[in-house]
């Protein structure tokens, strides 16, 4: 007879699990964007794949189809506004053209039927079939001991120092082997061969010098946590736009934790072909600065 009861039980249990989950799921859902239609606004997103990275989560790639995201999810682009849904989630966001970023925000339900939301953006990675690598499998981390407080515990901080991997296109982790990631060391990235480089929206606050030189990347999307760059970090790649914050400071004499150091325009000239210097004369402001190909030397905010 007991067993029977806790059988009984479990059922119920499932039944009402699945209950719930199909409330919230259709809640979500009824939160959801339902009109579909987007037009020609779509076409430029269509057949494009895009790496998000919010704020808390696991980054993720998503490829526009004109059927949709996946096997179940749903996209539309009407004006630069942009609206997906994919299972319990949907995300609204708007499409920036300079730099060919979304930035916007992830709304989900728990099982409770709580609302979260989480700021998020997604980056141009490439034609659909593009890949990355999303491990923190191949970075080699090095810590010093010294640590910070993150959300009331204590947590090792440490330099990313290099890459083992065979993909060109790159997620910088913000976390490794329970060490959190602040700087990029000398040379870390040197002459790997790398196309795209993407970084966390958090940790990471330095570049020390040399350490994505020599390599092909077109655009560069650095965070605004980012406050420091040592001499030549970005040199010989072929970029035509970069995003970077306000108030970023070029660093002559960069050793690990010094975030003093020069910052006239002749300083250390961590990209070079005369960007440093359109950004330093224009104030320092935030923004997508451009130049028409990989050989001129006059960059223009957008």
């Amino acid at each position: 007879m007991e067993k029977k009861m806790n059988k009984k039980w479990l059922s119920l249990i499932i039944a009402v699990g699945a209950l719930a989950a199909f409330i919230v799921l259709g809640q979500a859902c009824a939160s959801a964007p339902q009109n579909w239609k987007g037009g020609e606004d779509s076409k430029l997103l269509e057949g494009n794949t895009y790496v998000m990275i919010a704020s808390y989560g696991i980054p993720e790639v998503f490829s526009f189809l004109p059927n949709g995201i996946g096997s179940s999810g749903k996209w539309e682009r009407t004006g630069s506004d942009v609206r997906i849904v994919i299972g319990m989630y949907f995300i609204e966001g708007v499409h920036n053209t300079e730099n060919n970023t979304i930035s916007g925000t992830r709304t989900y339900h728990n099982i409770w039927n709580q609302e979260f939301k989480e700021e998020l953006k997604m980056f141009y990675l490439g034609p659909v079939g593009s890949s990355i690598d999303l491990s923190a499998s191949h970075f080699s981390v090095k810590s010093y001991g010294l640590m910070t407080m993150v959300n009331d515990n204590f947590v090792t901080m440490a330099d990313l120092t290099g890459y083992d991997g065979n993909n060109t296109n790159i997620y910088l982790p913000p976390f490794k082997d329970g060490l959190m990631i602040t700087n990029i060391a000398e040379k870390a990235f040197y002459d790997k061969n790398l196309t795209n480089v993407f970084f966390p929206t958090r940790n990471i606050v330095s570049i020390q010098g040399q350490a994505f030189a020599n390599n092909k990347l077109t655009t560069l999307i650095l965070p605004d946590n980012i406050v420091g760059i040592g001499n030549q970090a970005f040199a010989n790649n072929p970029l035509i736009s970069i995003t970077i914050g306000a108030n970023v400071n070029f660093l002559v004499h960069f050793g690990r934790g010094d975030l003093g150091g020069a910052n006239s325009s002749n300083s250390s000239f961590p990209i070079g072909n005369n960007f440093e210097k359109t950004y330093i004369d224009g104030g320092r402001k935030a923004g997508t600065y451009t130049r028409p190909n990989a050989d001129s030397t006059t960059w223009t905010k957008q």
